[in-house]
């Protein structure tokens, strides 16, 4: 079963795929340029250009596919607009074009903000296009991750280099609300054994780590993993939030989003017990994780 993968050159992209490819499953990835591609094209993955604003090449890029990872959406944008056309109508467009292609087992990748009490943009439109897939004949599944943590990841990058360089690490409110990251290759594992269950359509399953842990603990932990004694500065929530809604304005695609902020001033609410049990899935502590990306560095 050849697997197209959307977003096949964004961060958990970049690290599925050549997992996908080393177990030997068929997959096609689709890129808006394929030069974005080249890292996994020279791994032998076969690359497709595709935009989820162009029905057309979706056609082209799901055609001969019998499942679809769909990873795709624009998620450092507060654009209203944008995010309605990519997240909502990308995901319509293909639904679409998988349902027409007979491709009909589909992995939707969402978000915990789509479950949010406090969202904007992004979240609200992670919501609406789950819905999108709810289409005769597929098979979907809707992963919902929370912070997927690991080298490539442009947010988890940019917050690793701000510890690394500064003992004192803005963040916005007191820190105190609770998160529960992942590390990468644990949620790439998860994927993997989702997709290949076809008894797990029409579910829903949150993607977070083992253990639940504050901001303030957060950016000490990582701190420690770099040998750093890191503390938190904390932001009025107002202040972040106004200043992250005048980047939206002024950025395409801004270092912090409303979004962003907004996760950082309420709790990440998850329950990764339905993962578990229906796949035996095991996602490491935070320390080991944190430990594997920094432990040589």
């Amino acid at each position: 079963m050849t697997v197209l993968v959307t977003g096949a050159s964004g961060f958990v992209g970049l690290h599925l795929i050549p997992e996908m490819i080393r177990r030997e499953i068929p997959v096609r990835g689709m890129v808006r340029k394929r030069a974005r591609g080249a890292a996994l094209e020279e791994l032998g993955a076969e690359l497709v250009e595709g935009d989820l604003l162009d029905p057309s090449s979706l056609a082209r890029a799901v055609h001969g596919c019998s499942a679809v990872m769909h990873l795709a959406a624009v998620a450092d944008s507060s654009d209203p607009d944008l995010n309605e056309r990519v997240n909502v109508g990308g995901s319509r467009s293909l639904a679409r074009a998988a349902q027409e292609a007979g491709a009909l087992r589909i992995v939707n990748i969402s978000s915990t903000c789509a479950g949010r009490r406090m969202q904007d943009a992004y979240g609200e439109t992670k919501l609406r296009a789950e819905k999108e897939f709810d289409l005769d004949g597929l098979r979907v599944t809707h992963m919902r991750p929370a912070m997927i943590y690991g080298l490539g990841s442009k947010e988890f990058d940019l917050f690793a280099g701000v510890v690394r360089r500064a003992p004192r690490v803005p963040i916005p409110g007191d820190g105190t609300s609770r998160l529960r990251p992942v590390f990468v290759e644990d949620a790439v594992e998860l994927l993997l054994r989702v997709l290949a269950d076809d008894d797990a359509g029409a579910r829903t399953y949150d993607v977070a780590g083992p253990e639940t842990i504050s901001f303030n603990e957060f950016i000490g932990a990582v701190g420690r993993a770099m040998g750093r004694t890191s503390k938190p500065l904390h932001i009025p929530a107002s202040v972040s939030l106004l200043g992250a809604r005048i980047l939206g304005r002024l950025m395409a695609h801004p270092p912090i989003n409303v979004d962003q902020v907004m996760a950082f001033l309420q709790d990440t609410e998850v329950d990764i017990e339905p993962a578990r049990r229906d796949f035996g899935w095991d996602p490491r502590p935070l320390d080991e994780g944190l430990a594997e990306l920094f432990g040589d560095r």
